[in-house]
């Protein structure tokens, strides 16, 4: 499998960036791999881990998507895309929204306005199937809507999941987050529950 990483480094006084694809020979992992289907609450979770928790250090990890059924069905994206497994890391937290906000939130589609494409009943069901269908002890499972309401208890959870206390005073992100995946920052539209 495939992978790639955004290297960031400085030329004199330039940030320069560049995309280089490794093969998953070298067992890149995180911690915690994120998973849920685009426009889950994904970015949410990964800002959650790199802005709530020290060391955690979560990363974006790239592959060949396989997650049937959905447009980026075997291209070159995310991992956390693809169905939810723990061969990239020690634990895993899938993120889902009930069926019906996912498809409107697919339907209102990126921050472009472009939809995401059709959300067929069959791919959801059979993702949470896979995320329940892994180990309890390693797997936190969580809807978006619950987790945005209550994100004291989220923290709690996460925490509970690795063995990392929180950051003393965890901050919730109050605006959507741009598509940076575990690089996202906060943009200045509201969420959408």
């Amino acid at each position: 499998m495939e992978y790639a990483i955004l290297f960031l480094h400085y030329s004199g006084d330039k940030m320069i960036s560049s995309l280089k694809k490794q093969k998953n020979e070298d067992n890149k992992r995180n911690l915690v791999q994120v998973f849920g289907l685009p426009r889950s609450g994904t970015n949410f979770i990964e800002w959650t881990l790199n802005n709530n928790f020290y060391g955690i250090n979560y990363i974006n990890l790239y592959q060949k998507c396989n997650t049937k059924g959905l447009s980026e069905y075997r291209k070159h994206v995310a991992l956390k895309h693809s169905y939810p497994t723990l061969d990239y890391s020690d634990y895993a937290i899938v993120i889902f929204k009930e069926y019906k906000n996912w498809v409107d939130s697919i339907k209102r589609g990126s921050s472009r306005g472009k939809s995401r494409g059709s959300a067929p009943l069959k791919t959801y069901d059979e993702y949470l199937k896979r995320a329940q269908s892994l180990d309890q002890g390693r797997t936190l499972i969580v809807q978006f809507t619950q987790s945005y309401n209550n994100y004291g208890y989220l923290i709690t959870q996460i925490s509970d999941l690795v063995k990392i206390a929180p950051v003393v005073d965890f901050k919730q992100p109050q605006h959507r987050l741009n598509r940076g995946g575990a690089d996202s920052s906060e943009t200045g539209e509201i969420f959408t529950l």
